[in-house]
């Protein structure tokens, strides 16, 4: 299979996808609604107002309010740690046009350092590779991606709803889904990621204030993702994978002098 379909871009949207689904499908939050035992929608906070209207009309109510239980999303922060991670950071890009220097695979190739081989063996025992004898010419292939940053990535889960027993169903799965390990592996697009869930939940009720405005229970929980960049997405200029095979043996032409009779 080749290496490309094994070494995947990362940017910031594949961190964000892979939160949205693992929101969406791996906790699949559902609560009990006067319309019966329903799943709760989540809305992205950075798409625009306008966009979440079009296409997310059920969401609203005919005052454009919106209808609760709801669960928000949204990127807070973003941290390059340079040099932490698993990636060093003294790796520069090559001189080639290539550029990309961070190896993730080296084979040989059997063709070419056989050819290696037959030749050294015919010099030497005027036949093919015939007798086992060590060979020092192999040929490997390297395959060299953009080097990888280390980043965290800060998101704010914010679960809303009219009720206190629908705010206990959607907090129960975020306290103990994990037990008392509070990280777990998010994937997307081949990509791996570590989450942290805070220890702490913020409630942001309305309930202390008795005022005619519509009671509402508000909880905040951070998440922050740790993980990679590869490549500079769209803006990327040099090859997603670059392959390269190191140099065996250099030969010069012999020179000739041709002289007319």
């Amino acid at each position: 299979m080749p290496v490309e379909k094994h070494v995947q871009p990362c940017t910031l949207e594949t961190f964000d996808t892979a939160m949205f689904n693992w929101l969406d499908q791996k906790l699949d939050l559902f609560v009990t609604t006067n319309e019966g035992f329903k799943k709760v929608p989540i809305i992205w906070a950075g798409t625009e107002r306008a966009y979440q209207l079009k296409h997310s009309a059920t969401s609203r109510d005919s005052g454009e309010t919106m209808i609760l239980p709801v669960i928000t999303l949204e990127r807070v922060t973003v941290i390059k740690e340079a040099g932490k991670g698993p990636f060093g950071s003294s790796l520069y890009y090559s001189k080639d046009r290539r550029k990309n220097v961070f190896t993730v695979s080296r084979q040989i190739q059997p063709l070419k350092t056989r050819n290696f081989a037959n030749a050294e063996a015919k010099r030497s025992q005027g036949t093919k590779n015939t007798n086992r004898f060590k060979n020092k010419e192999i040929v490997y292939e390297f395959v060299s991606i953009p080097t990888p940053t280390w980043v965290k990535v800060n998101y704010k889960i914010r679960l809303r709803a009219e009720y206190q027993q629908q705010m206990n169903t959607l907090l129960t799965p975020f306290m103990n889904r994990y037990g008392n390990v509070h990280s777990f592996f998010l994937a997307e697009a081949d990509n791996g990621f570590e989450a942290f869930i805070d220890q702490s939940f913020t409630f942001n009720n309305n309930l202390a204030t008795l005022e005619t405005s519509e009671r509402r229970f508000e909880t905040e929980i951070g998440i922050r993702m740790e993980g990679s960049l590869i490549g500079d997405g769209e803006n990327q200029a040099q090859q997603t994978v670059a392959i390269r095979e190191n140099q065996v043996k250099v030969r010069f032409g012999k020179e000739k002098t041709i002289f007319e009779p």
